[in-house]
């Protein structure tokens, strides 16, 4: 997550929006892009980050909307589980000088002063959340689903083995990355049952493998930021390598 406010000039003209954006994460730039491009904003160069931002407000969005599938989840739970996407979320708005709503997308309505934005972005909160230490064998969220749960287990005991799991934020970094690797392999499952079902039947579910395909795409994009916030490097499903410093 990157800590630096955006330095704004003059804009010339609009900049393309990243072709590789979909869904939720296309809806906010579709959102934020021109009025941000009006008030001078965004740039050619600023195009990178503002990608960032609203790939952070769509993983706390599908993030919200997983959740709200699982009826025995508390709001404590949910609070804890959403606390690391609403931070990042938060952070990415604030390069950009907006704080967040309820539904951790940039307030438009209340541009502020860069200055003002630069020291809310390390709030003693999250400085507290840095320095908080961990139990010995973190629990993962109790509403995760099998796979979820498998790769929680086997990633923090690598983490610990590693010494690379060790306060509050690794904590939550984990959340996230067992969260996307999850959902990675669940799409991938979806996919395999897809194709078996037009074998059987004779039908093509393009539209249906293809939203699965995005929906991996998203989640093992989501992995692999994670995966390198807590010190290693996916190069596939199945193979991850060590970096030497954690913050590779």
């Amino acid at each position: 997550m990157t800590t630096k406010i955006r330095k704004f000039s003059a804009a010339q003209e609009m900049p393309e929006r990243p072709r590789q954006l979909h869904g939720f994460a296309l809806r906010e730039w579709n959102r934020v892009a021109k009025p941000l491009f009006s008030m001078g904003r965004l740039q050619r160069q600023h195009v990178s980050i503002l990608e960032v931002y609203c790939t952070s407000v769509a993983d706390f969005t599908g993030a919200r909307n997983e959740l709200q599938s699982f009826g025995d989840v508390s709001d404590v739970e949910k609070a804890k589980f959403l606390r690391p996407f609403r931070s990042e979320c938060r952070a990415d708005a604030l390069q950009f000088g907006f704080p967040i709503d309820v539904d951790c997308r940039m307030d438009i309505s209340k541009p502020l002063p860069l200055k003002v934005a630069a020291r809310r972005l390390q709030p003693r909160r999250q400085r507290d959340r840095e320095s908080q230490k961990v139990s010995d064998s973190p629990d993962p969220p109790k509403w995760f689903n099998d796979h979820m749960r498998k790769v929680w287990e086997r990633t923090a005991a690598e983490l610990i083995a590693k010494g690379r799991l060790r306060t509050q934020r690794d904590e939550d970094e984990l959340q996230k990355y067992a969260y996307h690797f999850g959902k990675f392999f669940d799409d991938q499952l979806n996919i395999k049952r897809t194709r078996i079902f037009e074998r059987l039947t004779g039908t093509k579910e393009i539209k249906l493998i293809e939203d699965f395909n995005k929906s991996a795409r998203f989640h093992w994009d989501g992995a692999k930021r994670s995966a390198v916030t807590l010190g290693f490097f996916l190069q596939s499903p199945r193979r991850r390598k060590l970096l030497k410093n954690k913050d590779g």
